[in-house]
């Protein structure tokens, strides 16, 4: 299998975990005017929600800032010590901003493999 898939996108995908999707919707870095707001625990992989207000835009990174009050789970698995799960967040105002936001696409992600690993809440919430 390695010997046929050298050199294509599969190589690529399946032996170092690139993801096929070269869509570049919705893929942008954040800027140094966004400001942390949560962190989102998703299929072992540790999230930070960051707000800016000067562009309109909620971005999702693999930077975060460690022991901020708010972690949100997804799944029970990524449930840990002080964290909510999706149905607690509903009373928390930045929660709501954040689900609000991707429903009307102004939710950026770092990556593809970002937003290849939020689909799954996406599909979730909408």
């Amino acid at each position: 299998m390695g010997k046929l898939s050298k050199g294509t996108a599969y190589e690529k995908y399946a032996f170092e975990n690139e993801i096929l999707d070269k869509n570049k919707e919705f893929i942008e870095k954040k800027a140094g005017t966004a400001k942390y707001n949560f962190s989102i625990g998703l299929n072992g992989e540790k999230y930070g929600v960051w707000f800016d207000y000067s562009v309109g835009k909620i971005y999702v990174s693999k930077d975060y800032i460690k022991d901020r009050a708010y972690h949100f789970a997804l799944t029970l698995e990524d449930g840990r010590e002080n964290s909510m799960f999706m149905s607690a967040g509903k009373k928390y105002n930045a929660w709501r901003i954040f689900v609000e936001n991707i429903k009307m696409g102004n939710v950026r992600y770092e990556n593809q493999k970002i937003k290849h690993e939020m689909q799954e809440f996406i599909r979730k919430i909408i």
